[in-house]
C-alpha cells in the first residue's frame, strides 16, 4: 500500500511517498511546502499540499518535538491493550490533566519479558493535536497515523546503527533548532532532545555525547547529520561525523532533485506504513475501550482516611470469606466422596443416573476449586491495593474491581496474576486516575479468562 509520510514543521511541510514491493520500499516522489504564517492561509497550503500528493495513500504525520513530549517509561510486560491504558493513565497522572484531554502513543523500545521492559511514550494536548490535523484529516476519510520525528528518525536510522555495531547520535537540523536523537548500539532510542541552532550548537552536542559516554561506558560511536541544514559547518563534536542519505539505504536512489537527508523525517514517518521498529501512533483508529467507559467521579471532600478504612474493610472482608470458603470446600470434599462411593457400589442403573451422578461430582471439584484461587489472590495482591468486587465464573473467568495508592501497583497485581498459571492472560479492562484528597488513587478492573477451553487448571485440575 502506498504510504505518505508528512513532516509537518513550523515552515514548511516535507512529503515523500513509498510503497513496499516485495518486501522493498520503492521510493515514488517527494516534495516541500512552505507554510505561510498566517492561520487559514497556512491551512489551506496544507491542505492542497495533502490533496496533491496523497492521492489515497495511507497517511503517516510526524509532529515536531516541540509540539508533543516523548519520555521513555518502564513497564512491566503485558499486552498491547494493557500497555496503551498504562501510559494513557501514567500520562494522565504525570502532567496533572483530566481524563480524555490528552492523545498518547506509545511503542516498546526495550522488551523485557522477565521484568520491565522500556517503552517510548509520546503525548500531546489533544485540542492541539486536533487544531494540527485539522487541514489534512477530509471527513469519511481515514484517520492518519500521528508520531513524533524523533521516533521517526529512529525508524530510520536505528537498523544503520545496529549494523555498525557501535552507538550513534542523529542531529537533525532545522531553520531554528536542531534535534539530537541518541541510539544505543543496537539502534534502539535512548534519549531525544532539542537544541538551540547557532555557536552554541556544538558545545550542547559535546556535552549530550560526553554524558552519554559518562553513563555507558562507551562512547558515541558516530553522529549521522540529517535535515535541511545536514552538512553545514560545524565544529568537533567529539565523535566521526556524516551525512547520510537515506534514500540510498532502500538501494533505488533519490526520488526527489534534493538531498535525500533534508527528507529524513518524511521518510521515517513513511516506514510506518510497513512493519517499523516504534509503530507510535498517538491516534489509534480504536481508542482504549477504558477511555470510552472512563469515570469522571469527584473525590472533593474524601481525604485519605476513606482509603485506608477501605483497605481495612477489603482485608476483613476476605478473612471472612476465605474461613466460608474453606468450609464449602470441607462439605463439598465430603460430597465427592460420597458421590464417588455411590458410584462405585451401583451396579445395574441405568446410563442415565451414573451419567448425573458423574456430573454431580465433577461440578463439586469444580466449585472446590475456588477456594484456591480465592487462597492465591490474597497472596499475590500486593500493598495497597484494595478489592471491591470479586466475581467469576466458568464461562468468563474472575472478574476483580478495586483500587490502589500507587499506578505501579496495578501493573504489579497484573504480573502476579499472570504468574499463577490460571489464566490465559489478565487483561485491564479499566484503569483511571482520580483525586482523592491530596492523593492519587488509581481505579481499576481486571478480567482473568481461563486458558483456552477451560478444561484444566493450575496443577491439572478442572478448571471452576
Amino acid at each position: 500500500m502506498r504510504t505518505l509520510g508528512l513532516d509537518l514543521g513550523s515552515r514548511e511541510a516535507r512529503a515523500v511517498v513509498g510503497e513496499q514491493r516485495r518486501g522493498r520500499w520503492a521510493l515514488l516522489e517527494s516534495a516541500v511546502q512552505p507554510l505561510p504564517a498566517e492561520a487559514a492561509a497556512r491551512a489551506a497550503a496544507l491542505t492542497a499540499f495533502v490533496e496533491q500528493h496523497a492521492r489515497g495513500a495511507r497517511l503517516v504525520v510526524g509532529l515536531p518535538l516541540g509540539e508533543a513530549n516523548l519520555r521513555l517509561v518502564g513497564f512491566p510486560a503485558t499486552s498491547d491493550e494493557n500497555l496503551a491504558r498504562l501510559t494513557q493513565t501514567e500520562a494522565e497522572s504525570h502532567f496533572g490533566a483530566a481524563p480524555g484531554t490528552l492523545d498518547c502513543g506509545c511503542a516498546v523500545v526495550q522488551p523485557n519479558p522477565g521484568g520491565e521492559s522500556t517503552v517510548a511514550v509520546a503525548v500531546c494536548r489533544r485540542e492541539r493535536l486536533d487544531v494540527l490535523l485539522a487541514p489534512i484529516h477530509a471527513p469519511g476519510a481515514a484517520p492518519p497515523v500521528v508520531s513524533v520525528d524523533a521516533v521517526a528518525l529512529a525508524n530510520l536510522y536505528g537498523p544503520l546503527v545496529r549494523a555498525g555495531g557501535v552507538a550513534g547520535a542523529v542531529l537533525h537540523g532545522g531553520p531554528d533548532s536542531c534535534l539530537l536523537v541518541l541510539l544505543d548500539a543496537q539502534g534502539r532510542l535512548r534519549q531525544a532532545r532539542i537544541l538551540s541552532a547557532g555557536d552554541v550548537l556544538a558545545a550542547e552536542v559535546r556535552r549530550s555525547l560526553q554524558a552519554w559516554a559518562a553513563t555507558h561506558g562507551e562512547p558515541m560511536g558516530r553522529v549521522l547529520l540529517s535535515g535541511a541544514s545536514a552538512g553545514g559547518d560545524l565544529a568537533d563534536l567529539g565523535a566521526p561525523t556524516e551525512t547520510v542519505d537515506p534514500w540510498t539505504i532502500f538501494g533505488n536512489g533519490s526520488p526527489g532533485a534534493e538531498h535525500g537527508a533534508a527528507f529524513a523525517v518524511a521518510t521515517g514517518l513513511m516506514l510506518q506504513g510497513g512493519d517499523a521498529l516504534l509503530p507510535l501512533n498517538l491516534r489509534p483508529a480504536v481508542r482504549p475501550a477504558a477511555e470510552v467507559r472512563r469515570r469522571q467521579t469527584s473525590a472533593v471532600g474524601v481525604g485519605l482516611a476513606g482509603l485506608v478504612l477501605a483497605l481495612a474493610l477489603a482485608g476483613g472482608w476476605f478473612a471472612q470469606s476465605y474461613r466460608t470458603r474453606q468450609a464449602q470446600a470441607a462439605r463439598l470434599a465430603a460430597d465427592v466422596a460420597r458421590l464417588e462411593r455411590e458410584l462405585g457400589t451401583t451396579a445395574g442403573e441405568s446410563p442415565d443416573y451414573l451419567a448425573q451422578l458423574r456430573t454431580t461430582a465433577d461440578q463439586a471439584r469444580r466449585e472446590a476449586e475456588w477456594i484456591d484461587i480465592l487462597r492465591d489472590l490474597v497472596t499475590a495482591l500486593p500493598g495497597g491495593v484494595a478489592l471491591e468486587e470479586w466475581s467469576g465464573d466458568r464461562e468468563r473467568g474472575m472478574v476483580l474491581r478495586g483500587e490502589a495508592r500507587a499506578g505501579a501497583a496495578v501493573p504489579q497485581l497484573l504480573a502476579d496474576l499472570n504468574a499463577q498459571g490460571r489464566f490465559a492472560g489478565a487483561r485491564l479492562d479499566q484503569y483511571d486516575a482520580r483525586r482523592v484528597g491530596d492523593q492519587t488513587i488509581f481505579a481499576f478492573q481486571i478480567t482473568c479468562p481461563w486458558p483456552a477451553r477451560a478444561e484444566t487448571g493450575k496443577k491439572g485440575k478442572a478448571a471452576p
